[in-house]
């Protein structure tokens, strides 16, 4: 009735290198970033709540932050008040990039059964994730807000499990968001 999966992790990357964008040159260097820190806890569960209703989902927690990185990249325009202090900045501490701190899943499937072989089915799925940077310099222009999902689907599972035909609504509220994001150009734009 009830499968639930936990994981805990800890993960070091020493002379972690990622590639900048320079606006003074124009173009994208390599850059040395010292180190990384990633420790997380992850659970996932199934759960049959009846016969017919099937509900999964999970829970990320991570903590993923730059480690000794005490000369990192500033971004275009970024002052001393900012941290910018040399024409580098302290990263130590740092958010990780596109590494939400929370992400979570969660979906429901509900089944009728038709025939002994076939099954119609309504399913929501929702999938929800805290803010990211993308950007090694941490550039406030290069974040993406926390936000959520909504998708629907329904359909007939047949030719015992072989075959499902479904119609699917993904992102039922047409949230706008951003699977990556970039510095380019001498404005940084």
């Amino acid at each position: 009735a009830l499968t639930l999966n936990t994981t805990v992790f800890r993960m070091r990357i020493h002379d972690y290198q990622a590639q900048t964008f320079n606006a003074a040159s124009g173009l994208f260097l390599l850059t040395s970033a010292g180190g990384v820190s990633i420790d997380g806890l992850e659970i996932e569960f199934i759960a049959r709540a009846t016969d017919r209703l099937l509900l999964s989902g999970g829970i990320t927690y991570l903590d993923a932050t730059f480690d000794d990185v005490h000369n990192g990249p500033p971004y275009t325009g970024q002052t001393p008040q900012r941290g910018c202090i040399g024409g580098v900045q302290n990263l130590d501490g740092k958010p990780f990039m596109n590494a939400p701190r929370l992400r979570t899943t969660v979906s429901g499937r509900y089944r009728w059964p038709l025939r002994p072989t076939s099954d119609a089915y309504v399913q929501g799925d929702w999938r929800w994730q805290d803010e990211v940077v993308f950007d090694i310099s941490q550039n406030p222009n290069l974040r993406q807000g926390a936000y959520g999902i909504a998708d629907l689907s329904a359909g007939v599972v047949f030719g015992a499990g072989r075959f499902d035909l479904s119609v699917f609504v993904k992102n039922l509220f047409d949230r706008t968001y951003a699977a990556g994001m970039m510095a380019v150009g001498t404005a940084g734009g």
